[in-house]
């Protein structure tokens, strides 16, 4: 008998889901290049979880300048979505700096990287923070009228001053404006609406609030005996998301920097920037973790120094809101039976179908592991793909069992039948008793009491005239 209980000691779940998602077969998953694909377009930027890089082009400069590890490209491949760029005005042309330190690039090589990723990448948005930087040198134009000139693209940026649904910006980037108008940008006696703005309001090493944000930036860590003692910058970042998630208000933005320096005197450096991300980022990702299933955790996360896993644990909590399991292998039980769900070895149904059964015997199975990935776009719709098959789970219009019972296999010859999207109904906060429906059938999966095919073997179906059954729900165990 080829259904054994797992030997956990000799059958280790996975426990790096993307090795299993990456075998699917599936190209369309969530990565750091293409997250906000996954996201409905009626969600407004200010309803997501969005991980950034502060002084995003500080990639290099030295170790007075330096604040990332990754180049823009990287970032982006990787999942950051809000860049902070510093631009100084020096004869009619945008440079990028951090403070007085040129970082070897100009405005419109950032601008293309952006574009490119865009371009592979039609379904993310970037939000632009541009600022004014360093002292302005042989100007003949205003700052806004050379951005005008030489730099802004009406099919690729959004200057609207209202935050945007994500489908309205796909593909494009988001102004967030931190320069000011000059007397000379003035059209019959009143400014441009010229991006989201964020100048008017912002304070310097503060927490405050402005029209269209609320802003954590404590960036000057007051000076400790001991060198790495940030906890007043942590007291700051954790003050800042709870705010958040108390707020319910997504007419504004919610930027919260994790990046900052330690001077002793407001002058000497003690700690750098490097240190100080290398205390808070893991901490960062340890809130992540504990509030996983917070649905109001809406911040932009704006560090220094971040790694992939600090990205993926900011995007992911975007995610999470529409898809409350991810990214990991589960077991599918059967309330009513207390069986789990398995993709049978034994007897397939034919060459290209393989039988799906609970195991009686109540014991998990080892071809009982499924990989649940979200599809596109729907919230709560899954792919449920058999880890030990490498197949997915569908509910077949060949051979109905009879008029009120449909079969239900997994797919052997591989890829996602017509009828292999699932969606997952929850019937608690806990994201683990639900009712598992066929989107294709419109019909509900179920561990049926009818014609148990052995002893040790029980039919599962979907229940053709659609309505919930006895035998319908499910654990959903990881």
């Amino acid at each position: 008998m080829e259904e054994k209980e797992v030997n956990l000691k000799n059958n280790k779940i996975n426990s790096n889901p993307k090795i299993s998602i990456e075998n699917s077969g599936i190209s369309e998953i969530p990565r750091g290049n293409n997250w906000m694909n996954f996201i409905p377009d009626n969600v407004k930027l200010s309803q997501m979880s969005i991980p950034g890089t502060h002084d995003s082009c500080a990639y290099q400069g030295g170790e007075l300048a330096q604040t990332q590890d990754y180049n823009l490209k990287e970032q982006l491949e990787n999942g950051i979505r809000f860049l902070d760029v510093r631009g100084r005005h020096i004869e009619d042309v945008i440079t990028i700096h951090h403070g007085p330190i040129y970082l070897n690039q100009n405005l419109g090589d950032v601008l293309n990287r952006c574009y490119e990723f865009l371009n592979n990448n039609p379904s993310e948005t970037i939000l632009f923070s541009l600022k004014k930087e360093y002292e302005d040198s042989k100007n003949t134009e205003s700052y806004y009228q050379t951005i005008m000139n030489k730099y802004y693209n009406s099919s690729k940026w959004y200057v609207g001053d209202d935050i945007p649904n994500l489908g309205d910006v796909r593909g494009k980037i988001v102004l967030l404006r931190r320069f000011s108008f000059e007397d000379g940008d003035k059209n019959n006696n009143a400014y441009p609406v010229f991006g989201i703005n964020l100048q008017s309001g912002w304070k310097d090493d503060q927490t405050f609030s402005t029209p269209i944000a609320e802003v954590q930036d404590e960036y000057k860590i007051p000076e400790k005996i001991l060198w790495d003692d940030v906890s007043e910058k942590l007291d700051a970042i954790n003050t800042f998301f709870n705010k958040s998630i108390a707020s319910h208000n997504y007419e504004k933005l919610y930027l919260n920097f994790s990046s900052g320096h330690m001077y002793l005197f407001d002058v000497i450096p003690i700690a750098g920037m490097r240190t100080i991300a290398d205390e808070i980022n893991p901490k960062v990702s340890t809130f992540y973790e504990n509030n996983k299933f917070v649905k109001d955790l809406s911040c932009i996360v704006i560090m220094d120094f971040p790694t992939i896993g600090n990205m993926e644990d900011i995007y992911w909590q975007s995610l999470r809101k529409h898809f409350p399991i991810y990214k990991i292998d589960v077991q599918i039980l059967n309330e009513y039976q207390n069986e789990y769900m398995y993709a049978a070895d034994y007897k397939p149904f034919d060459k290209d179908r393989r039988r799906v059964f609970t195991w009686r015997p109540g014991t998990k199975v080892n071809q009982g592991d499924w990989l649940l990935i979200p599809v596109a776009r729907e919230d709560n719709c899954y792919y449920i793909y058999n880890t030990k098959q490498s197949e997915y789970l569908y509910a077949a219009d060949y051979k109905p069992f009879d008029k009120d019972r449909r079969r239900v296999f997994t797919w052997r010859p591989g890829g996602i039948p017509t009828a292999g999207k699932w969606e997952i109904q929850f019937l608690d906060d806990t994201k683990t008793r639900c009712y598992i429906r066929n989107v294709y059938q419109n019909e509900y999966l179920y561990a049926a009491d009818y014609k148990p095919f052995d002893k040790d073997r029980r039919r599962v179906f979907t229940w053709r005239p659609g309505t919930k059954v006895t035998q319908g729900v499910w654990k959903i165990i990881h």
